[in-house]
């Protein structure tokens, strides 16, 4: 989490991907000339495993949850008038912060799944779910 912190990411598991997806294509072809690629392609896929597994314990672990509205967020949508429930959830769903958070958890999704080989995006088209498409080509 501090890497990722350090880093300027807002998500450890974009992070953790991006980590994966650098190992692997390492692993695949862009391997220093200087080091012995069995030795090193074996370094690469301990790397991905391991971080796999840090990957899977953070979607696991409580403090990965993510609180779409902390109380600062729904204070913001308080008035000193009473208001219905279904107003307060109107409201918030419409800002900018939810906006931007349900967004950023919507990515990580994506990616994860693409990194899975499950989805994959197209420029200019969008994302797509490759097992419901795989015969279609």
């Amino acid at each position: 989490m501090d890497e990722a912190d350090e880093k300027g990411y807002r998500s450890r598991s974009r992070y953790l991907i991006e980590l994966i997806q650098e190992a692997r294509a390492k692993r695949e072809g862009l391997l220093s000339a200087s080091e012995p690629q069995d030795k090193r392609i074996e370094e690469l896929s301990n790397e991905i495993e391991e971080l796999e597994t840090k990957l899977k314990a953070a979607r696991k672990s409580p403090t990965s949850e993510v609180d779409v509205v902390d109380r600062v967020d729904v204070g913001q949508h308080l008035t000193d008038r009473f208001q219905p429930l279904d107003s307060i959830i109107d409201e918030a769903l419409n800002s900018d912060a939810i906006r931007d958070r349900v967004q950023q958890i919507v990515e990580d999704e994506l990616f994860d799944l693409a990194s899975n080989n499950e989805s994959e995006y197209k420029s200019g088209h969008g994302w797509r779910l490759v097992s419901d498409v795989e015969g279609e080509q």
